[in-house]
């Protein structure tokens, strides 16, 4: 999730200012990847650009009643445009899961908000948004670390493992300490960490100088490394800016599918369908269009979708992805099934997975991954209660997935 950094003693403030725009075209960015021609009336792509052509038709119906009360006419509100048709087909015949947890469990990271984990090997790598004056913050935790409490809340950092620091934070370093040289020093969001053809691959989100809509300045980056906690060296230019290469794109995640090709899952503002799913070679450069992925279908979806990630269930394709405004209690977590990492999906509309419980609030950034052991594992953001914006404030949760073919919850 992005937004505007405001310096303040000891850390960097976050509020966000995006992502309000008007659809018009779509910009794979770096390396540009072959398109599809324009849609049936539009106007023609000119020689050259391998963008692919939108229609202007102004907010879709859905808008007015996402984007009313006090959010209206705001500059967050993010859905103002409207892609050719209908958005993306969606796929009602797909079994949806039951089951929520009963508690968010507790933290085990502080001041770590839209969390990733790469496993390399028998180490785990927690990378997050920019905090502690660390661009990338990265917690290198050897795997006998990272320990599962026995009251169900969850796992922790070992306090004896030497990782844990006299004020209970947990020892980082920068994995980008090198700033892109396209963004703007405000702070680096939601990196996604990917080992490919004997390197590391890295994609996150960060803004940009004089952008053309400057009330959506956000453009995803991409950066290498030789080692899993870097250094890594960012790309001379963004890899995408989303809409029109300027209406925005966020949120990163890798996809490797059980059959090892890739995807690039992102969030772009200026749509009734926030998620979108980019193919990628195994140099993570793109190989074809960005794709509409799920769409906002359901009542309890506000504001903006944004955050996802997905792994394949053994039958189907499992989306998880957040819902709303990250400043708010109500932010929460989403889960649709998916017959391809490209779609079509359906969104549950019983309500969310993931959603404000007792001590803890905006539950977001849901990322899986699988542990040294090959077991299903999940990292989340939430607030303490009472705490949502506040400096710092969203931290961490690590848990086990428990899923087959009719429930998933958290353990």
């Amino acid at each position: 999730m992005l937004g505007l950094a405001v310096l303040l003693g000891g850390g960097v403030w976050w509020w966000s200012s995006s992502d309000s725009t008007d659809a018009d075209q779509l910009d794979t960015a770096l390396p540009r990847a072959p398109q599809d021609g324009p849609a049936s009336g539009d106007a023609a792509v000119p020689d050259g650009d391998h963008s692919v052509s939108v229609t202007r038709e102004g907010p879709p119906p859905e808008a007015a009643r996402r984007c009313t009360g006090s959010r209206a006419g705001r500059a967050e509100c993010r859905i103002v445009g409207s892609l050719v048709g209908d958005g993306p087909p969606v796929d009602d015949q797909l079994p949806l899961l039951e089951g929520r947890p009963a508690t968010l469990g507790r933290p085990a990271i502080a001041d770590a908000a839209d969390p990733d984990v790469l496993v390399d090997g028998l180490t785990y790598y927690f990378f997050s948004t920019s905090a502690e004056w660390l661009n990338v913050p990265v917690a290198t935790v050897p795997a006998g670390a990272l320990v599962e409490r026995p009251d169900g809340s969850g796992f922790e950092i070992d306090p004896d493992s030497g990782l844990v620091r006299l004020d209970g934070g947990i020892e980082r370093t920068d994995a980008m300490p090198t700033y892109p040289p396209w963004a703007i020093d405000t702070g680096i969001w939601a990196p996604t960490v990917e080992q490919l053809d004997g390197r590391y691959v890295m994609f996150f989100a960060a803004k940009r100088p004089n952008a053309p809509d400057p009330i959506n300045q956000e453009c995803i980056g991409r950066a290498v490394a030789s080692r899993p906690s870097g250094p890594y060296r960012p790309d001379p230019e963004p890899f995408t800016c989303g809409i029109s290469g300027i209406h925005g794109a966020l949120d990163p995640a890798f996809h490797r599918d059980h059959d090892g090709s890739l995807t690039l899952h992102v969030a772009y503002g200026g749509s009734s369908t926030p998620l979108w799913s980019i193919p990628l070679a195994g140099d993570g450069s793109a190989t074809g269009p960005a794709e509409p992925l799920l769409p906002m279908q359901q009542p309890w979806e506000y504001w903006f979708l944004e955050n996802p990630s997905m792994i394949h269930d053994g039958t189907h394709y499992l989306l998880a992805y957040s819902a709303g405004d990250w400043r708010d209690a109500s932010y929460s977590t989403g889960l649709a099934r998916c017959r391809t990492p490209r779609g079509p999906c359906r969104s549950d509309p019983s309500g969310p997975w993931l959603a404000s419980s007792g001590p803890v609030t905006g539950p977001g950034g849901l990322a899986f991954f699988h542990d040294v052991h090959g077991d299903l594992m999940a990292v989340h953001h939430g607030y303490p209660a009472g705490g949502e914006a506040a400096f710092g404030a969203r931290s961490t949760f690590i848990r086990r997935v428990e899923l087959d073919d009719v429930s998933i919850t958290l353990r």
